[in-house]
Order: C-alpha cells, then sequence, then structure tokens
C-alpha cells in the first residue's frame, strides 16, 4: 500500500474517534451557552467572542456556568425573541426564568425546570422559555426532549441566529448531519461574521462527507480569518485540507496545525495529524517525534493505542500499516 494510501485510512480510522470526542462535548457546550441567552437575544457575536477553546477548557467542569453568567451580564441591551403573538407579560415570565437560572446555577436542575415549566404555563409561545427548558434538559441528560424544546425555540424565534446555531450544535451531536446543516446554514446568514458559527458549520461539513470537503475548508477557513486566534479553529481547517487533499493542502494544514499549537501548546491533536503528513513526506523522524508528543498527551485510549503501536513498527525499522492498529 502506498503512503499516501496508508495516511489516507489512517485518517479515515481516526476520525470515528476524533468525531466521537467533537460530537461528545456538543451537549454540554450547548447548555453552557444557552445559560447565557436565555434572557438575552442578542446577536451571537457578542456572546462567543470568548472562542471555542475557552469554551473546552470548561468541559466537565459546571462551574463554567459563571463563564456564560457573566457574557450574560456583558452582553447588549437585552431584546425581545421573535414571536409570533404578542408577549402578554414578559417581565412577569423573565422574572421566573431568572429564578430558574439562579437555581440551575446551583445545580438545582430539577427546581429550576419546575420554574420553567411555570414559565411555559404562562405562556407557551415565549421562545426564551423553550431555550432555558432546553438548557436544563441538556444538564440532565435528557438530549430528546432538549432538541425538542430547541426545535419550538426555532419556530416561535427563525430570525434568532444563537437558537439555529445551538440547534445545529446538537444535530450535529445525534449525527443528524443534514439537519446540522440547515440549521448552521440558516445562522450563517443571520450573523455571516461570526467566526463560531463558521467553525461549526465547517465541522458539520467535515463530518457529513468527504465530498463537502470544499466546503468544510471554506467555512472553516472564514472562521480563522474572523478569529485566528482559536486553537481548534487552526486544528480543524487542517484537518479539512487534508481531505480536500488538493496542491499545496498539506503544507497549509502542516502550517495551520503549527499555528494551532503556537497558540495552546497543550493539544495533542496536532501531533497526531503532523505524524501523519511527515509520514507522507517521507520524514520518518519527524513522524516518530510527532507521535511521541501524541502518545504523551492524547486522552482517547484507543487512538493513543493505536498510535503506539504504529510508533513501535515505525521505530524498530518497520513501515505502517492501517491493519497495525488495534
Amino acid at each position: 500500500m502506498s503512503s499516501a494510501a496508508c495516511t489516507m485510512a489512517m485518517s479515515t480510522q481516526h476520525m470515528s474517534s476524533d468525531r466521537k470526542r467533537l460530537l461528545a462535548t456538543v451537549s454540554l457546550i450547548g447548555a453552557l451557552l444557552i445559560l447565557g441567552l436565555v434572557l438575552a437575544f442578542t446577536p451571537l457575536g457578542s456572546q462567543l467572542k470568548s472562542g471555542l477553546a475557552g469554551i473546552w477548557r470548561a468541559i466537565g467542569n459546571l462551574p463554567g456556568i459563571a463563564w456564560a453568567r457573566e457574557q450574560w451580564q456583558t452582553a447588549a441591551t437585552p431584546q425581545e425573541a421573535t414571536s409570533p403573538t404578542p408577549i402578554a407579560n414578559s417581565e412577569g415570565i423573565n422574572a421566573i426564568l431568572r429564578e430558574g437560572r439562579a437555581l440551575q446555577e446551583q445545580g438545582d436542575v430539577d427546581a429550576a425546570l419546575r420554574r420553567y415549566r411555570e414559565a411555559l404555563k404562562r405562556q407557551e409561545d415565549y421562545a426564551a422559555t423553550h431555550l432555558a427548558l432546553a438548557s436544563a434538559y441538556l444538564q440532565l441528560g435528557r438530549e430528546e426532549e432538549a432538541l425538542a424544546e430547541l426545535e419550538r425555540a426555532a419556530e416561535l424565534a427563525p430570525d434568532n441566529s444563537f437558537i439555529q446555531a445551538q440547534l445545529g450544535r446538537l444535530y450535529l451531536k445525534r449525527e443528524d448531519l443534514a439537519k446540522s446543516v440547515a440549521a448552521l446554514e440558516r445562522a450563517r446568514e443571520l450573523e455571516p461574521e461570526e467566526a463560531q458559527i463558521r467553525y461549526w458549520l465547517g465541522a458539520a461539513y467535515y463530518f457529513r462527507s468527504y465530498a463537502d470537503a470544499k466546503s468544510a475548508v471554506a467555512e472553516l477557513e472564514k472562521a480563522v480569518e474572523l478569529d485566528p486566534e482559536d486553537a481548534e479553529s487552526q486544528t480543524r481547517l487542517a484537518m479539512a485540507y487534508m481531505h480536500r487533499d488538493e496542491a499545496g493542502d498539506r503544507d497549509r494544514a502542516s502550517r495551520a496545525l503549527e499555528k494551532a499549537l503556537e497558540l495552546d501548546p497543550q493539544q495533542a491533536e496536532p501531533y497526531y495529524y503532523l505524524g501523519q503528513l511527515h509520514l507522507q513526506a517521507g520524514r520518518r523522524e519527524e513522524a516518530i517525534a510527532a507521535w511521541r508528543e501524541y502518545v504523551a498527551r492524547g486522552e482517547d485510549q484507543e487512538t493513543v493505542a493505536r498510535v503506539r503501536t504504529w510508533l513501535q513498527d515505525l521505530e524498530a525499522g518497520g513501515t505502517v500499516k492501517p491493519s497495525s492498529g488495534p
């Protein structure tokens, strides 16, 4: 098997693990972000400027809710959600939602749900209430109910880019890639200059099909242009270049990976892909060095074990074949 074919096969193997890691974060990311926008229907950009890397560090650490609260407090003047009917008692409902949010921050999600359901009884067609319910359901791991609430919020506020983006992310986690792309494309239409919308749309294209590689590159290049300091966007852009694999794409991928490590030296993934690129180019020692870094830093034990096997083969003077992985 040729070196290029081997590395392409390795990329395909790793895509499954990478997809699991990325998608596993979506529901908690959504929960943290929704908390920040339940009562403040501002443009998505003002809420997400801290970048995906900052959100990533909060994953698995629900004091990250404090981050969401801070974002809400510093947001622009709250605006009402778009609704097909007038808001009858929005201040009264918002007061209930604020009480629910406080309970959610304290960890009493069941009590928060009771408050949100009370708000829903007062008025069903207020999109903010459905967002609040979605955030609580996500925090409880009740994904089906969260999705239903987000879909209802999107019906009530079809021109709200934040809702469309959150819906697209949740569809992505559920691997409903057609709906994910549609929601994120709508969010992009509403907020074309928001880096994180372009990032997630690029991710949706990337996971949907190799045939979408050009679209993935276009979205992720725009995300990097809008937020060049986001290390995760640089890594995903490199992956998209490797999938597209046009002339010069491997060099572009290497530069993006080096930039990702410059921005966030603690990342493991760039070393995985740098190892592939070095091996593809015949730089055996550089590939070994990159994969040693990945093995030392990687958290996905299945992939770490596979790379460790490849390393052993290379260090023994052999060649790496996809079948050598576990």
